[in-house]
């Protein structure tokens, strides 16, 4: 398993894109933060695993609330693997009144 981290800035839009190479072919993709699932949030997420070779996430208007750890993971019938990537947010955390 590889890692990567990458700095990005506040308010923007963030797309992770996954190329999947898979024999026999998957049953299974999920994008998880911090080893919890994504959750269905289109407003702030959309999880596009439309076909078996390429899955996105996109992480809408990014704050420092979004950084973390992502993951995806790909099952098939001869089990699961996984590939992680650290969000880092800068920029100012605007503060709600």
């Amino acid at each position: 398993m590889s890692y990567e981290s990458q700095p990005l800035i506040c308010g923007y839009t963030i797309i992770l894109e996954a190329n999947i190479h898979s024999r026999p072919s998957p049953f299974r993709i999920q994008w998880e933060k911090n080893d919890k699932e994504i959750p269905k949030d289109e407003k702030k997420f959309l999880i596009d695993n439309v076909n078996i070779l390429k899955a996105t996430l996109t992480i809408f208007n990014a704050t420092i609330g979004d950084k973390g750890e992502y993951s995806i993971s790909v099952t098939n019938a001869l089990g699961t693997k996984k590939k992680k990537i650290r969000i880092e947010i800068e920029g100012k955390h605007q503060a709600s009144i």
